[in-house]
């Protein structure tokens, strides 16, 4: 028959391993479950489940997003799959908003870094040194300058202004007909808009191919047109209403036959204005018809010609233009 002591002693020496496995077992499953247990931020709020491969990249992200003075306690940070990309949307304390859409998983860590992390603080710059400034002098009373005043409001409300000297020569009619014509022109400029008036002094009115009595005719009218483009280029086109009064004469003493007519004419125009500065040179075509004599011919006297029913001019100059 055994004895008791030696029995314990046997039961001791069985024991004492199987306790030491068992508490290494323990330890092994307590670690693995701590290391298996997910992170979690309470700033990041996960809206829809997110495949696995994003599950892992965020875990692998989280115990390194920014905390404690480095990070944005109030963030608020939502995830959300939309598609093969995840969108990260950003609500700070102060009412901003982002949205982030991430397209590969391993660009989340970064993403959710530079969301949740604060600004560095601003560092003082130290103020200057303040140097006493001599005493300013007394104000003087100054009249404000109106032409300065009234500079900018002309400017603001599109106005300007153009007025030039042309000179040129014309054809017209169907001898044909030969004339300088030197020439004046002003108008007005309302937000691209163009209102003025013209005039002109056909000088050395005569026929091309016979020595049939001489013209001369003086006209002036209206322009209604549009500028088109800005300095150092810009055109004029528009319509020209216009009267325009003809002298007609023959013969010498006794035989002298002189009449005059006023007609309405109809004109189109193209103007160029070219420079930078005030002073622009100035190109000008018109073409002008007269209604009365397209449907008749007209003629003042059976000794003088016919009265031309068309003209067309070419005219070369300068103009004053401000800006």
């Amino acid at each position: 028959m055994k004895s008791p002591r030696r029995t314990r002693s046997r039961t001791r020496r069985s024991a004492g391993p199987s306790a030491v496995a068992l508490a290494v077992a323990m330890a092994l499953v307590t670690r693995r479950a701590l290391a298996e247990e997910p992170c979690s931020d309470p700033r990041v709020h996960i809206a829809e489940p997110l495949d696995r491969v994003w599950e892992r990249a965020y875990q692998e992200a989280c115990p390194n997003l920014p905390r404690g003075a480095e990070g944005d306690p109030n963030a608020e940070v939502t995830l959300r799959p939309i598609g093969p990309s995840v969108v990260v949307d950003v609500r700070l304390a102060d009412g901003r908003t982002a949205v982030r859409v991430v397209s590969t998983p391993d660009q989340l860590a970064s993403t959710l870094e530079a969301v949740l992390r604060l600004p560095p603080p601003v560092v003082a710059a130290r103020p200057p040194r303040v140097v006493e400034a001599p005493p300013a002098p007394l104000p003087v009373e100054s009249k404000p300058d109106r032409a300065a005043e009234a500079t900018p409001r002309r400017e603001a409300d599109g106005i300007g202004l153009d007025a030039g000297v042309l000179f040129g020569g014309r054809v017209a009619g169907g001898e044909p007909y030969l004339s300088l014509v030197p020439s004046l022109f002003g108008q007005v400029r309302v937000r691209g808009f163009v209102l003025g008036i013209t005039t002109r002094w056909e000088v050395f009115q005569g026929s091309a191919t016979s020595r049939k009595p001489e013209m001369e005719t003086l006209g002036a009218g209206l322009v209604l047109g549009r500028r088109v483009g800005s300095a150092p280029y810009s055109f004029d086109f528009g319509l020209s209403p216009r009267f325009a009064v003809i002298f007609q004469e023959t013969g010498r003493r006794a035989n002298k036959v002189d009449r005059s007519v006023t007609d309405l004419r109809i004109a189109a125009m193209a103007r160029g204005l070219f420079g930078k500065g005030n002073l622009k040179f100035v190109s000008e075509l018109d073409f002008e018809i007269s209604p009365a004599d397209l449907r008749n011919d007209r003629q003042l006297d059976e000794r003088l010609p016919l009265l031309p029913s068309w003209s067309a001019g070419l005219s070369f100059g300068a103009a004053w233009s401000d800006p």
